[in-house]
């Protein structure tokens, strides 16, 4: 992540500022890495998710088929992003 990158600001609860900065300090990372770390990681379960859900609809109908087609669109654009962000 380089300082070119968009900023994003949050209001958070203190309790839950205090929780992230603890797992950050476990993590030895910072707390932006800490949340950018669990955002990519909630992002993957997504895709965990579709292509659990897919399995069965690959037998369906055109209908489910064309559902399955959307869903694994989605999935191999998060994956391209989640890819790019691993390089950075």
């Amino acid at each position: 992540m380089s300082r070119t990158d968009p900023q994003f600001n949050l209001r958070i609860p203190e309790e839950l500022r205090d929780r992230v900065m603890a797992a950050a300090k476990a993590n030895k990372r910072s707390a932006t890495a800490e949340i950018i770390a669990r955002l990519e990681e909630s992002f993957a379960a997504d895709i965990h998710r579709i292509i659990r859900a897919a399995e069965p609809a690959a037998k369906g109908t055109a209908t489910e088929l064309e559902e399955l087609q959307l869903n694994l669109e989605i999935v191999l654009e998060q994956v391209k992003h989640l890819a790019a962000a691993k390089r950075n």
